[in-house]
């Protein structure tokens, strides 16, 4: 019998990337093995706001992900009660004008891409993907995100691994892909 971490090998990141000036301000970015322009699906771990990392919860993702030909990046943002909830969401906002800005070099279409996040890196994700101010702020503008915004939904498993229920979830994995 194989043991579980044989099935789900766990991915190294390519490379850390910084996104501020705070040491939590980094995430993980694992380019995967396709070449050219492909969608980034971007991770934001829970931890009820005060606890948590950006390889907690990653698990297999990043390996499922970048298999399947998808760019993935996992973020770290400030920790309550040093900043609070609104200031978490400008940090994933600044991580994902980060990884657009250098979207060219890294692979990444920038039209193509997904929030996903557990508990409250799902609570972040949703606040940044529909109030405007959190993007605008670092210069990423609503309009070049918008599709991205729309194309998040929690709990999505993409084809290739099991099959999604419901419309809602094969809209997501369509509007990534660009389906």
């Amino acid at each position: 019998m194989q043991k579980r971490s044989d099935q789900n090998p766990l991915a190294t990141p390519d490379s850390t990337l910084r996104y501020g000036e705070d040491s939590l301000q980094t995430l993980d970015y694992y380019k995967g093995a396709t070449d050219g322009a492909r969608p980034l699906v971007i991770f934001i771990h829970g931890g009820g706001w005060a606890i948590g990392d950006k390889r907690s919860g990653t698990g297999a993702k990043a390996a499922f992900f970048t298999g399947h030909g998808y760019r993935y990046a996992s973020i770290n943002y400030r920790l309550v009660p040093k900043v609070d909830v609104a200031t978490q969401a400008a940090d994933v906002a600044a991580a994902i004008a980060r990884l657009r800005a250098d979207a060219s070099a890294l692979g990444i279409d920038p039209g193509r891409i997904a929030l996903i996040g557990h508990s409250a890196g799902a609570h972040l994700a949703a606040l940044v993907a529909t109030d405007t101010r959190y993007l605008e702020k670092p210069g990423c503008p609503w309009a070049a995100s918008a599709r991205s915004r729309c194309s998040m939904a929690p709990r999505t498993t993409c084809p290739g691994k099991s099959r999604p229920r419901g419309s809602r979830q094969r809209a997501v994995c369509q509007g990534v892909r660009g389906r």
